[in-house]
């Protein structure tokens, strides 16, 4: 499980496939094709003209971008070698006398043969520099064809008695698609048209772009970067930078979708907390409104009742009971004109501006012939024990009329 997180990890998703083909006057030839890996499918989205300086180069590669590098040309020795005559140290088959420090060499197992190409360390060693100079991230370099069986198994519709065609070999294979010869061919650093492409996947790459497209693949494939065969200490630096970059940004986005879901779920929380407190500050105003209503109506309420304790009128009333009484006694030659019963004080009105009335008073008015008649009136009213004060205000007797008015006041308890 671990070995597949890793894989992912380190998985390239576009990859730069260049092969440089060494000229004389210490010139070079370079082919460039871009491969991005979408869907589980790639995708050629680039196929360059030659290019003929790192310079150029370096316009068509984005600075850090994951590149393989195929070397042929001036200074790469091919050779077959039968799988009998096999074993690690072919070198000193391949050149007697030399020293094996001094080379490097790449090996392509065929059906019957090693295809085996040689470089010396110097000139290899030279060509990664400067493309690290150049700010290019080499994560592989092979040599002559040998990157070709990336694509071989991919390949449709091969002619096996043309072969398959490359800038510096030609390449024949069988019909389970296995390599059964390498020639090398001459390689002219002039453009030369050729019209043969080559059918991988359901990509179309041309025959001159075939290594570098091949490169490219292995890079997608991630094997490239486990390549045992060419390895010196720039290339180990760039590889261990490579995955530690990789590692790097796989633990920032890591980092960033942790704190993405934190600050999400703070959001989240944020609004469904935030929509509550909005909800009871609203109902808060309500209530605080509802509160305001029910203390006016009870400041109200409270102002009626004192009203109503003030003036006695929260009490059993009797007003019915002494109208009866005073009726009662009224002599037959008086008349009542008026009888008013805790009346307004004329003229008053209170702070509040509401009217004032005399408590426990009755006040009665009308018209008798007879004054004595009126005092005994008057007395019959004292022995009701209800009637705590009896007082006659005026009398007024006219000689038109032969009678007289009079106004009286009564005092209840």
């Amino acid at each position: 499980m671990f070995e597949q997180i890793k894989s992912k990890l380190l998985r390239i998703n576009r990859a730069f496939g260049v092969e440089i083909s060494l000229l004389p006057n210490d010139e070079l030839l370079a082919r460039v094709v871009i491969l991005k890996l979408e869907r589980n499918k790639v995708i050629k989205e680039k196929e360059s003209q030659p290019l003929r300086s790192l310079a150029e180069l370096q316009k068509l590669i984005p600075a850090g971008s994951p590149v393989a590098v195929a070397l042929n040309g001036k200074g790469v020795l091919h050779k077959k070698i039968a799988r009998a005559d096999w074993s690690p140290s072919a070198l000193e088959n391949i050149l007697p006398n030399a020293n094996p420090a001094d080379f490097y060499q790449d090996n392509l197992a065929c059906d019957a043969f090693y295809s085996v190409h040689i470089i010396r360390r110097t000139v290899l060693d030279d060509t990664v520099n400067q493309l690290v100079r150049y700010k290019f991230r080499i994560l592989a370099v092979s040599l002559g064809s040998s990157a070709i069986r990336f694509v071989i198994p991919y390949m449709n519709a091969i002619n096996q008695e043309e072969g398959i065609l490359t800038n510096h070999h030609t390449i024949y294979i069988d019909t389970q698609k296995n390599i059964v010869d390498v020639e090398a061919i001459p390689f002219s650093a002039e453009e030369i048209t050729t019209a043969t492409e080559y059918n991988i996947g359901d990509q179309y790459v041309s025959a001159k772009g075939l290594t570098a497209f091949a490169s490219a693949m292995g890079l997608l494939a991630g094997t490239a970067l486990d390549l045992p065969e060419i390895e010196n200490a720039t290339l180990a630096t760039e590889k261990q930078e490579f995955r530690y970059f990789k590692y790097y940004k796989a633990a920032s986005w890591g980092l960033m979708s942790l704190v993405f879901a934190t600050l999400m779920v703070n959001f989240l929380l944020y609004m469904h907390y935030s929509g509550s407190n909005a909800e009871h500050a609203a109902s808060l105003l309500l209530t605080q409104g509802e509160q305001k209503k029910a203390a006016k109506l009870e400041a109200e309420v409270q102002a009626k009742e004192g009203f109503l304790d003030r003036y006695g009128w929260d009490r059993p009333s009797r007003i019915s009971f002494y109208a009866d009484r005073i009726a009662a006694l009224v002599p037959d030659d008086a008349l009542l004109v008026g009888l008013k019963i805790n009346p307004v004080i004329t003229g008053f009105l209170g702070g509040d501006g509401l009217p004032k009335f005399q408590q426990d008073t009755i006040e009665l008015s009308g018209t008798c012939e007879d004054p004595a008649e009126l005092n005994r009136f008057a007395n019959n009213l004292r022995n009701i024990n209800d009637f705590r004060e009896i007082n006659i205000k005026s009398y007024l007797y006219k000689k038109e009329t032969q009678t007289g008015s009079f106004s009286m006041e009564i005092i209840t308890p």
